[in-house]
């Protein structure tokens, strides 16, 4: 025993340490491995190295023996939370419970384990136990009736108990001071879950008003006392005014509303019920009562009160009343509550949300009187009319004022946008508000660009100074400086707010900088070794400092850069503000005929695109490293890129719409549209002008996610595929952004990438479950039990999302088509996934489960100005989880036919192959959405419409064939054939299925091969009159058809993927010798009429029938993969030999055009004099590009004299590329992503083919 102790006190320094190799050799010395401590410590010691099967082994073993030691109970439940083995890890704990009261540690980890099971009854259990061991905790009781809450289904008399729990705790045990901020929230769920309102109410208003007691002292203290964290007055009021809203009581919920607005004037949620609240108020027929809703069905307290609102009270149209007499309240009601935001308007001007509260306001207002003005008999009134019209008139002045007052805020636009909108749906009361609001923007775009321009022109009269008087003294550089000041002063200036307001902003944002300089000048050393640290006092920049390059860091230099040019930076952000609204008009303006591209093409738009680009070109100059000089998701200037990146996706639109009406209309599929052409074109002209903010604004998510969009577009799955590990998505960005980028891998072939996607969906649900039930048990430590509410729903509906449920029913198809060429081997595989051995194993899902599925995927990821309004994207949220859901149905059913046909169960096969046919000749939406964006559109559906038909046919011919064979019995084919059998063999494809899944006659077989005969080949000519090439006419053929890619990878993902592996299984149920030496290549005619010609005595038996028809399918799928194959390949080593040069001039010549779109030279000096805005003075775009080129000039003199003053090399990290000047560059550029991309398409499905053909040979002994 002596010697084991001794042992003993060398294994735990040597865990301690990470010396795990020792530790296991000294647990492996026999006297220490015949005690149960040696053994529980051996098998940690193998969690340790990660070999979980070999420790959960030795631990089982040990546990089967029900040790009680503390030593060996504790070191068993170490191993088993270390392999993530609950349920022994349970069991382990219950036993050692039964014989011994176990200290209230182990008691803890117990109730954690049970949180990890998700098992609120046995937390329940655990929970009572642990509160009669220390009655006088009062913390357990809570933590009992939390887990009785989270029981589904809880009946009502539990949650009476539950209720009397509370109380007791918090009046009887503790009546003198204020329950914890969780325990006050528990009690008033628990009334409100049972509609108790009032009592609810009157609780929280007493409980809260009880002295708090002592307060908190350290974080220890807080961990033995957490319920000594008090509800704070903000959290009080929400819950007040939830409380108050389902009640009925609209005037409390105000005058609650406001008090908090004493305190928190920019509290959103409370502007707008508040808001909400006097209007319903004024026109409510009838008082409005409590219980208008199941409560049960609302979480507590909502924060988001609006929201709340309209779902306590659903049927507001039902007791408004809009008479004379109450639109007359209304008014009252709306000005009085006008006049209260003018007042915080007053008293905060900083401030957002007053402003917008009263634009939410004005909208209200609006809505509730022409709701009445449709309801009512005297809808043509002209009081109503006239009111309309005044309130329309006057939203667009507030929203004027509020552009003006916070055009320098990022977030303008997207607070503007929403009541833009709703000012467009007023239009038919005021004709033409849409047109003045957008000239008014229109006019101070106008006064920013020639503002921006003067400020820019007094840079470059800086640097021209400087670079021709290098020598000359300060005075002639300080009388450049103050003639371009002059300049700068004299330009128009646009209509800011007062001028206070404005100098506050403008030493906030000097002070913001000023201070980011001096933190990085203190963090950052000097460039070299040696130098000194430098003063952390040093004044802010200026232009004179900023040449002083030895003693700024370039992040340093950067904020200094910022601070100099705070007045370029604000008036930009005017400029895209105002440009934003404009485009945004344009949109509401033009929506209804979105495919028209002569508004969009128009001069105007192309000169001011060509504007933008050259503006973005100058200003990047300037703030070339950002603002800081640190990664940033926006830089100044990205704006204008987005709106012509929101152009060009209107014309693409507008184009695809074009090209699907030409294709209608031309018969004579083996000719590709000029429209056709045009779409890919303006596709890559809008991947090239994004290229260049991505290459200046390396950190922009915004511009990321617009070039997925174009690389859709040209099937140039690569690029895409690189692009968005760049953007680097975690956790659950996975879920929620793995729309934009699963349509493009699955249409280019990248179905590795693909399934490595949709297994990171796996992996975040799986860890988020994990997670959040482990967060749940340290949620019942610290007391916060609403939050253990919280993580419950959140794992109920983690496994409901949609992305979650579509990859586990793709994974496997893809699964399939990269790993499993064989029978065996996809046999093997689909049986681990419908026996639940694989985390992608999941049952067929019904209706029911479908529309139960919870969507997750964020559309708002950027703010587009080419969006009409919520309307539209209502729409096309239905139509995405509509696609999603027919993807999923449509995977589901073909990975049971794959099983049930591999294992030769043919009926039931049949009875899935029938619900794929009826899902694929009901598509949720029409082939070709022309009216939605590209990311959107989930059906992956997209090719040449012929092959997408043929290949319906392939399914609904070929692979019912290949089922009915397999269920054949080759003996009944000797039969001499029946009337009924002959009738049969025309009947339709229900009347196969309904009957046993197998041919019953020669006859049958015949027709059944002739059909799935004839529509290979009807694949495989539409494959061969699909166009190759979109550059047919020129010399050298290499600009590949991204629709023909989408086709081919079609096929080879569905039908090229499933039809080899089920003649393998209907071959592999012959013998070899039954199989004939293949035939060489025939036509469709020749083989069919073998196949017809096929009697049974000119074979030995049915199954040489059966094998030669089996063979005549399989010979003519053969020649779909021998004539694409070669053409695969031969694509592939033409992409590989093409210089980017040539491509670039083939993509060119394409066009017809030399990349018009982007910034280039010619454009801007053809361009040159013309002014978009019709504004006196300059700011056209050959301004700015003259501008640019000085800047640069200046910006490469500077860095080369840095580089010879201080011997160092810059980084060029931040540093913007110098294709961003060179539009040819970019061009060249997005060409070779294209190239490299169509050769990576071509040879994985090239690659995928060559397997398919000789898994099939082989299993025909071809």
């Amino acid at each position: 025993m002596s010697q084991f102790m001794t042992l003993l006190d060398q294994i735990y320094p040597a865990l301690d340490n990470g010396q795990y190799e020792r530790a296991l050799q000294l647990c492996q010395h026999p006297e220490v491995s015949r005690f149960s401590l040696g053994k529980a410590l051996m098998s940690y010691t193998y969690s340790c190295l990660r070999n979980p099967a070999k420790a959960l082994e030795i631990a089982r073993a040990v546990a089967s023996t029900q040790p009680n030691e503390d030593s060996v109970v504790s070191t068993l439940g170490c191993t088993f939370k270390a392999v993530r083995a609950d349920k022994d890890f349970a069991d382990l704990y219950e036993n050692a419970m039964k014989k011994k009261n176990l200290d209230e540690s182990y008691v803890k980890d117990l109730f954690n384990c049970y949180c990890r099971q998700n098992d609120p009854k046995k937390m329940q259990f655990v929970a009572q136990k642990l509160h009669k061991a220390s009655p006088d905790r009062h913390n357990f009781l809570f933590w009992s009736v939390c887990c009785m809450l989270l029981q589904p289904d809880l009946p009502p008399t539990m949650m009476l108990l539950a209720e009397k729990m509370a109380h007791k705790i918090i009046y009887d045990l503790a009546p003198l001071l204020q329950p914890s901020a969780e325990e006050l929230s528990l009690y008033t769920y628990i009334l409100t879950k049972q509609g108790k309102l009032t009592q609810a109410y009157d609780s929280l208003v007493q409980l809260s008003n009880r002295p708090a007691g002592s307060p908190l002292v350290d974080e220890a203290h807080f961990t033995a006392n957490p319920n000594f964290v008090k509800m704070l007055n903000l959290q009080v009021s929400i819950h007040k005014m939830d409380l108050l809203i389902r009640m009925g009581h609209l005037g409390d919920v105000i005058q609650e509303g406001k008090n908090v607005l004493i305190t928190f004037p920019d509290q959103w949620n409370v502007h707008e019920v508040i808001t909400d609240c006097t209007l319903l108020l004024s026109v409510a027929a009838t008082a409005v009562t409590d219980a208008l809703l199941t409560q049960e069905k609302l979480t507590f307290p909502m924060q988001e009160l609006s929201t709340l609102l309209k779902e306590v009270l659903p049927c507001v149209d039902s007791i408004l009343c809009t008479d004379a007499k109450r639109i007359s309240l209304l008014r009252e009601h709306a000005e009085a509550h006008q006049a209260y935001l003018k007042t915080l308007q007053g008293q905060h001007p900083k401030l957002r949300g007053p402003y917008l509260a009263e634009l939410y306001l004005l909208c209200g207002w609006m809505s509730i009187i022409d709701e009445g003005n449709k309801k009512s008999s005297e809808s043509g009134s002209v009081v109503q009319k006239d009111a309309m019209v005044a309130l329309v008139s006057e939203l667009k002045q507030l929203i004027c004022a509020y552009a003006t007052r916070f055009h320098t805020k990022q977030c303008c636009f997207s607070d503007l946008k929403v009541y833009i909108h709703k000012l467009s749906s007023f239009a038919h009361l005021v004709p033409g508000i849409v047109e003045t609001l957008q000239d008014w923007a229109r006019e101070q775009r106008s006064l920013a660009n020639q503002r921006l321009f003067a400020a820019l022109q007094a840079e470059v009269s800086v640097k021209q100074q400087s670079g021709v008087k290098q020598d000359s003294s300060s005075d002639a550089a300080a009388a450049a400086a103050a003639a371009a000041a002059a300049a700068a002063a004299a330009a128009p200036t646009l209509a800011l707010v007062a001028d206070e307001d404005e100098e506050d902003l403008d030493e906030e944002k000097q002070e913001k900088v000023s201070s980011e300089s001096a933190t990085t000048s203190q963090a950052t050393p000097a460039a070299g070794t040696g130098k000194k640290k430098r003063n952390k006092k040093k004044k802010k920049a200026t232009s004179t400092a900023a040449t002083s390059a030895n003693t700024l860091t370039n992040s340093a230099k950067a904020a200094a850069a910022v601070g100099e040019y705070t007045e370029i930076l604000l008036t930009l952000c005017g400029f895209c503000k105002f440009d934003q609204i404009v485009c945004y008009c344009d949109t509401l303006l033009h929506h209804v005929s979105t495919t028209n591209t002569s508004y969009i093409c128009a001069d105007t738009e192309k000169e001011m695109m060509t504007l933008r680009t050259s503006l973005y070109g100058a200003t990047r100059e300037i703030f070339g490293k950002g603002v800081s000089g640190e990664e940033r998701n926006i830089q100044p200037g990205d704006e204008l890129l987005l709106q012509n990146s929101a152009k060009l996706r209107r014309r693409l639109i507008a184009d695809r719409k074009k090209s699907s009406d030409s294709s209608n209309s031309n018969s004579n599929s083996n000719n590709i549209s000029n429209s056709a052409v045009e779409q890919y074109v303006t596709a890559l002209h809008w991947a090239s002008v994004v290229e260049q903010g991505i290459q200046a604004s390396p950190y922009s998510f915004a511009l990321k996610i617009d070039e997925l969009e174009p690389f859709r577009a040209l099937a140039m799955g690569e690029a895409a595929s690189a692009l968005y590990i760049e953007m680097n998505p975690r956790h659950i960005q996975h879920d929620s952004m793995g729309y934009l980028i699963l349509p493009t891998l699955l249409e280019s072939a990248f179905f590795s990438e693909a399934s490595k996607e949709m297994r990171s969906v796996l992996g975040f649900h799986t860890g988020a479950r994990r997670d959040s039930l482990d967060m749940m048990g340290k949620a019942f430590q610290y007391g916060n039990y609403m939050r253990a509410l919280e993580l419950s729903r959140f794992v109920a509906e983690c496994q409901k999302s949609t992305q979650l449920l579509l990859c586990k029913a793709e994974i496997p198809l893809l699964e399939i088509a990269t790993k499993h060429s064989t029978a065996s081997s996809a046999l093997r595989y689909l049986t681990d996934l419908m026996d639940n051995k694989l985390p992608e194993s999941m049952e067929l899902l019904d209706e029911d489960q479908l529309a139960g599925m919870i969507d997750h995927m964020d559309f708002d990821l950027v703010v587009r100005t080419d969006q009409v309004g919520e309307e539209q994207m209502k729409e096309m949220k239905l139509l995405m989880r509509s696609q999603m859901t027919h993807r999923l149905q449509l995977a589901q059913r073909r990975t049971r036919i794959l099983l049930c046909a591999l294992e030769k169960d043919s009926s039931e096969a049949m009875t899935h192959l029938v619900a794929v046919e009826a899902l694929e000749s009901n598509p949720p939406a029409p082939a070709s959405c022309a009216t939605h964006y590209w990311p959107w559109d989930q059906s992956i559906g997209s090719g040449v419409a012929e092959v997408r038909r043929a290949l319906r046919c392939v399914t609904s011919d070929a692979i019912r064939f290949t089922v009915m064979s397999i269920g054949t019995n080759t003996t009944a084919l000797t039969a001499p054939p029946s009337s009924s059998s002959s009738s049969s063999s025309n009947g339709s494809a229900t009347s196969l299925a309904s009957r046993p899944a197998g041919f019953t006659s020669v006859n049958e077989v015949t027709n059944g091969s002739i059909k799935a005969v004839t529509s290979l080949f009807a694949l495989r000519a539409a494959l061969s009159q699909s166009t190759l090439y979109l550059d047919k006419n020129a010399s050298s053929e290499i600009i590949v058809s991204p629709d023909w890619l989408r086709s081919v990878t079609a096929f080879v993902r569905t039908v090229g993927m499933e039809l080899p592996l089920l003649l393998q299984v209907a071959a592999s149920m012959l013998s070899l010798s039954a199989f004939q030496k293949r035939s060489p290549a025939a036509t469709v005619e020749e083989i069919t009429e073998r196949v017809g010609a096929m009697k049974i005595e000119n074979a030995d038996s049915g199954v040489g029938v059966l094998a030669r028809h089996i063979e005549a399918v399989a010979e003519s799928l053969l020649g779909i993969f021998e004539y694409l194959h070669p053409i695969l390949v031969g694509v592939a080593g033409k992409l590989e030999s093409v210089t980017p040069v040539e491509y670039s001039s083939a993509l060119n010549a394409l066009s017809n055009t030399t990349t018009t779109t982007t910034s280039s030279s010619e454009n801007c000096t053809a361009q040159k004099g013309m002014n978009l805005d019709s504004a006196v003075g300059s700011g056209s775009a050959s301004d700015y590009e003259e501008a640019r080129l000085v800047l640069e000039r200046a910006n490469n003199d500077a860095k080369l004299k840095e580089t010879t003053v201080t011997s160092t090399t810059v980084n060029n990290a931040n540093k913007p590329s110098r294709s961003v000047t060179c539009p040819d560059q970019l061009h060249r550029l997005v060409a070779v992503q294209m190239a490299s991309s169509h050769k990576e398409t071509c040879t994985r499905l090239a690659a995928l083919m060559q397997q398919r053909m000789d898994s099939l040979r082989a299993s025909l002994n071809w």
